[in-house]
């Protein structure tokens, strides 16, 4: 009834929020860590999540950063609410993070959720990504999964755009999975990547790292695979 507590390398919870509302699952070509950025995994981190409340859950997480005689450099703040109850899943996500020499902090918001009105679910993220160096961005994603007998259909637009210049940059993405069994599904998917003239973002997924174009060029990638999950 109290929750649960663990240590050591985990998920943030900023990256577990996204991708519970990332239609692409946050691994296949199309996903939205192409464009927007979050942390992934958090080492040396105390993490406490919440028991379920009516539908709300919380997660804060803090990762020490482990310098010598300073306890805020390379320090970690992570931390997420939701709510999930029939069709509706939203989330609300933020992340803190110091680099090493404590001249810059990164400054990471979300705010998004998933509705399933029956014949598709309908999939919405806005994001804030700021730092002291004046880098800011502002990332919105569109999203629609449709279940097509024991397939599903995804599709989702990305944009990032900055507060100046040319750096921003919008994604397309397309695929399909087909269940084979209950652990085990074929899949697809393909997307790509317009940067702007100074901008170089890439397509990649959980598998490939992809590969970095020149600034102004596109990028694009299409998978093809099967999953099980054990």
């Amino acid at each position: 009834g109290f929750g649960a507590v663990d240590l050591g390398r985990q998920y943030a919870p900023f990256f577990i929020a996204l991708d519970s509302i990332d239609p692409f699952g946050t691994g296949l070509p199309g996903q939205t860590p192409n464009l927007m950025l979050t942390p992934v995994r958090i080492n040396n981190a105390i993490q406490y999540s919440s028991m379920n409340m009516g539908g709300f859950t919380a997660n804060v997480l803090y990762g020490l950063g482990e310098v010598a005689g300073s306890t805020s450099k390379n320090r970690t703040v992570d931390l997420s609410v939701g709510y999930a109850n029939g069709p509706i899943n939203v989330v609300l996500a933020y992340d803190n993070v110091n680099n090493a020499t404590n001249t810059n902090t990164q400054k990471l918001a979300l705010l998004g959720g998933t509705y399933n009105f029956g014949p598709a679910t309908l999939h919405l993220a806005y994001e804030t990504e700021k730092d002291d160096l004046g880098l800011d961005y502002r990332d919105v994603m569109l999203g629609v999964s449709a279940p097509i007998g024991a397939g599903t259909v995804l599709a989702s637009y990305i944009e990032t755009k900055p507060d100046s210049g040319k750096i921003g940059a919008k994604q397309y993405g397309i695929g399909y999975t087909y269940a084979l069994s209950k652990r085990t599904n074929l899949y697809t998917s393909y997307a790509r990547i317009n940067n702007d003239s100074g901008a170089a973002f890439y397509v990649g997924d959980a598998s490939s790292g992809g590969s970095v174009p020149k600034a102004g060029d596109s990028s694009s990638a299409v998978t093809v695979g099967i999953r099980h999950k054990f």
